[in-house]
């Protein structure tokens, strides 16, 4: 699939793949960790829309913070191509 925003990638992931969600990452920035970026669980995931990631623990993420969507340790979703700086 090829999916050109976070918000279309997470509306496939939890329309056509919800029983797959354990298996799924989003990757964002984050100032904080050394490495630059976090991985959260799509199950830690209440819900979204068109501007933020709403966790369930109640937690806020603005959906410009987040850089990927993995799956295991591949890509289904990218902010940038590979010469980016990511």
């Amino acid at each position: 699939m090829s999916f050109r925003t976070i918000k279309e990638a997470l509306s496939w992931l939890f329309w056509a793949k919800r029983s797959e969600l354990p298996n799924y990452r989003v990757v964002i920035l984050d100032r904080l960790s050394p490495t630059g970026t976090a991985e959260i669980s799509v199950n830690e995931i209440e819900s979204f829309d068109a501007n933020y990631i709403y966790l369930k623990d109640g937690t806020v993420i603005p959906l410009h913070r987040v850089v990927g969507l993995k799956k295991g340790d591949s890509y289904v979703w990218k902010r940038w191509k590979e010469s980016s700086p990511m």
